[in-house]
Order: C-alpha cells, then sequence, then structure tokens
C-alpha cells in the first residue's frame, strides 16, 4: 500500500517529459512509502520510499501500457496483445508469474484468433507465461498481487497507511510540510523518516516480546532460570510508549 505526503513547498521548473521543449511547474514532492503488514506478529514496517514530483504522471492510456509492456498493476502483456493474469507468486525467487491461460480460444477478436492458429504458446498448459520479480518492477509486484480480491481487501485497510503517514508528520515532524529545494533533497528526507520509523518499530516490537517473555516466565518454574538481559534505556522505553 502506499501513502502520499506533500515534503515540499515552492514552486519549481522541470522540462516536460512529454514534450521536452517545454517547460512543467512542480508543485512540491510526493512520497510514496511501501508498507508490510505482519499479521502473525502485529507489526507493519516501511520497506520501499519513492519520491517524484508533485504532478508527476505517467502516461495510462491503453497504447502507452502496451508500449511499455505491462498495465498499471504490474500485469505484462503477450505476444498476441492479451493481458496476461496472475498465476500465483513464488516465494523463494521473489518473483511473480503470468500467464495468457489461452484466452484467445473464447476471444472474439479475429486478429487473436489468427495468431492462435500460430501461437508458439499454445501447447503450454497456461499459454503464454512470463515471471516478473520484484527487483524488477518493485513499486508494482508485489506478494499480494495488485489487482487481484485479495489485494483489494488488503488495500481497504488504510489505517495501516494512516498510522505510517502519521508517525512520519506527526509524532517525528520528519515531513510536516519541511522547505526543501530540489527532488534530491526531498528524497534523502523521505528515506530518513523512512529509516526512523523503521528503527523505532523494530526496537518497540523487540522490547514488547521481551517484556511479554519476562512476565510468562517469572511465575512458572517449570521453566529453567531467566537470565535478565541489559536494563532497557530510558530513551528507547520513551520512545516506545510515544506510540
Amino acid at each position: 500500500m502506499s501513502l502520499k505526503n506533500l515534503t515540499g513547498q515552492g514552486i519549481g521548473v522541470r522540462r516536460n517529459p512529454q514534450n521536452p521543449n517545454r517547460k512543467q511547474k512542480i508543485f512540491g514532492f510526493n512520497t510514496i512509502i511501501e508498507t508490510s503488514i505482519e499479521l502473525t506478529l502485529g507489526i507493519e514496517l516501511p520497506v520501499a520510499c519513492t519520491t517524484i514530483a508533485g504532478n508527476a504522471s505517467e502516461d495510462l492510456s491503453a497504447p502507452a501500457l502496451r508500449q511499455r509492456g505491462y498495465d498499471r498493476n504490474g500485469w505484462p502483456y503477450a505476444p498476441c496483445g492479451i493481458l496476461t493474469r496472475p498465476n500465483g507468486f513464488d516465494f523463494k525467487s521473489h518473483r511473480a508469474s503470468f500467464s495468457c491461460r489461452r484466452q484467445c480460444v473464447s476471444s472474439k477478436n479475429p486478429k487473436l484468433l489468427e495468431y492462435a492458429t500460430n501461437c508458439p504458446f499454445w501447447i503450454n498448459y497456461h499459454g503464454f507465461t512470463k515471471h516478473v520479480s520484484i527487483s524488477k518492477l518493485p513499486r508494482l509486484i508485489t506478494e499480494v498481487i495488485r489487482g487481484t480480491y485479495r489485494y483489494q481487501k488488503l488495500k481497504a485497510l488504510r489505517p495501516a497507511s494512516e498510522r505510517m503517514n502519521s508517525t512520519a508528520k506527526e509524532d517525528f515532524c520528519i515531513l510536516a510540510r519541511p522547505k526543501i529545494r530540489g527532488i534530491h533533497r526531498a528524497g534523502i528526507l523521505a528515506q530518513m523518516a523512512v529509516m526512523v520509523i523503521l528503527i523505532k518499530r523494530i526496537a518497540r516490537f523487540i522490547v514488547k516480546v521481551t517484556l511479554r517473555f519476562m512476565s510468562l516466565t517469572h511465575n512458572n518454574k517449570s521453566l529453567p532460570p531467566f537470565i535478565p538481559g541489559p536494563k532497557v534505556p530510558r530513551f528507547i522505553l520513551n520512545l516506545i510508549q510515544r506510540e
């Protein structure tokens, strides 16, 4: 999931990506933070951060998507032009699998039917298959594939994004409308915010588990003697109690 923060004010200028001969005004910057939700552990961790111009946009028209090879969800197109469908995620290789599933069989498009007669992937059970790794498209490829029913259900859980947004802007005041010049410096500031949040939440999780374990083993004589670790510094306790 992602959240957008306005991390810069004022008006900058850059060349228009669609027309290099013209200039385009930039109104601040957007920071997109990807959050990993570990349901079994009850922890939410920032895992990626992207900073773009505040008015930056990508061409999502059908011809532009076909030219780049995948749609807005990261689903690739088959050689015949059909949009492939998700076919699982390989956790070992960290990549998502997509296949056309021979949709041309039920298609009424004469061009697709003509292509299907000489399709080299026709003999495969799932037809054309393509693997897309997270490292290739980190913004679009996730363990829960975008565009699927499960992804839509997780996307509806907005509180996780709101908590990340609130922590960066209100708890630490790092992204609370800072005065920054240049997208490079804005990206550095956003990365610093992500690192601070990550350290805070990991420290909070470790201390929480440690205190819970100590409370469970305090009066349990069947367990071996517990050797207490070092005393938790006060600044870490204050950091945890703020959330």
